[in-house]
């Protein structure tokens, strides 16, 4: 008791001492009540402003974290709804692998067909592109076809876009580089359909039975070794079968020859290359003038043309895209994820929309690039063949051109016109696809 009294005792005489002192030095006066008062309000002000800056704080903070977590939640949103298109992508490709143990559906071909004295390029043909990247072919989820290249041709296409690549020493008909194509045809562990090997099965189960019909190879070519190529053909035992260079030159001939001229000679196939002519192949850009195609497939989209100075007789018109091109602008885990999305829901997306594909013929034969106004296309090229109504289109052209096929299908370009042409081949304005 007595230390905790002297405690208390020291400590009064302590804070007395104070108290003089501020009190004598003029500092603050603790007798006075107005010196108390203020000292409250500034204790209160203090407090009041601190308690401002704290919730000042304390809401920017949640107003910065709300912003973070709703970013982070649209972010994490996107990649989840990639994610989920991706599951939907791989049962997809179960579907596929199903579809090609399926029965191959049916396709309502053409009823318009040529008389003998059709001239090649004097006709609207259906063309299939990439005719091989089939469900009947086994190709799985990212395919362009879900029949055979030979139901195909008997159902009425006369043209066919192949893709040529080599993979151990052949010539191999693939989507892309040959080393991926084994992914893109599950189950089957090949670098590709063996090229030979299919025309035999064209030989066989098509042209021996139909004579008469005349079908376009269309390819796009990445063939550097063109002794290789022709050895395909070779190999097929369709080489009297094929129209070659030499027999004929549609610019001195001013035109191509007729249904009836090729059905004398025995000839069923006219070969376009992308890369340099062969023995067997015509050069695709000296022999035939192609709308762009590109993930802008509209209405004007699918009118620019692009073309050189030399004047072509065939007219192809590309209607499709690539769901995959949105891989090429991913640079981020999010934007990956969200192509990965777009891609499995685009996997289908060129079934064929007849009415766009109707209404972009149109557009180009009445308002489109003068090089092709008032002009028909020859091809018709489309995935899913099976599916809308090209051939009712070509037919419905097929018609319209009866009697005057010298100006419908007129020849296509000339040197004054390119500097038009390239003008006109700016015009985009979305993605048709996307609009479905």
């Amino acid at each position: 008791m007595n230390k905790l009294r002297k405690r208390l005792l020291s400590s009064i005489i302590f804070s007395l001492s104070l108290v003089s002192f501020v009190n004598l030095s003029g500092i603050w006066d603790p007798l006075k009540k107005e010196n108390w008062e203020k000292l409250g309000e500034d204790i209160v002000k203090g407090v009041t402003t601190g308690y401002k800056e704290v919730v000042k704080g304390v809401t920017t903070g949640y107003k910065e974290a709300e912003k973070g977590v709703t970013t982070g939640q649209k972010e994490a949103e996107k990649i989840g709804k990639g994610i989920v298109e991706i599951g939907k992508g791989i049962i997809e490709i179960g579907e596929g692998i199903v579809a090609g143990l399926k029965p191959e559906p049916k396709i309502k071909g053409w009823t318009v067909r040529p008389t003998v004295s059709t001239k090649l390029h004097e006709f609207v043909w259906v063309c299939t592109h990439n005719a091989f990247s089939s469900s009947a072919h086994k190709y799985g989820a990212y395919r362009q076809q879900n029949t055979s290249m030979v139901n195909q041709m008997k159902a009425g296409v006369r043209a066919l876009m192949l893709d040529v690549w080599v993979a151990k020493g052949k010539i191999r008909l693939t989507h892309g580089l040959p080393k991926y194509d084994k992914l893109l045809r599950p189950l089957t562990f090949t670098e590709g359909m063996v090229f030979a090997n299919e025309l035999k099965r064209m030989k066989t189960e098509f042209f021996d039975k139909d004579r008469k019909a005349v079908v376009f190879f269309i390819l796009e070519d990445h063939v550097s070794d063109r002794n290789l190529l022709s050895a395909s053909f070779e190999q097929s035992g369709l080489t009297g079968r094929i129209l070659m260079p030499s027999e004929w030159d549609p610019i001195a001939q001013k035109g191509w020859p007729s249904i009836g001229w090729m059905n004398r000679r025995g000839k069923q196939i006219v070969v376009f290359s992308s890369q340099p002519a062969t023995k067997y192949i015509y050069q695709r850009r000296k022999t035939i003038v192609a709308n762009n195609w590109d993930n802008k497939l509209d209405i004007r989209g699918a009118s620019a043309v692009s073309v050189s100075k030399n004047e072509r007789y065939l007219y192809l018109f590309n209607f499709f895209g690539d769901p995959a091109m949105g891989f090429e602008q991913a640079k981020d885990p999010v934007s990956f994820f969200r192509a990965a999305g777009e891609f499995v829901k685009g996997l289908n997306y060129s079934k064929i929309d007849s009415k766009m594909l109707r209404d972009s013929i149109y557009y180009a034969i009445t308002k489109g690039p003068m090089v092709i106004r008032d002009r028909y296309p020859n091809f018709l090229a489309v995935d899913f063949v099976e599916q809308g109504n090209a051939f009712g289109i070509a037919d419905e052209f097929n018609r319209k051109a009866r009697g005057r096929q010298d100006r419908v299908f007129r020849v296509i370009a000339t040197e004054k016109e390119e500097e038009e042409i390239v003008h006109k081949t700016t015009e985009h304005t979305g993605s048709w696809y996307s609009k479905k």
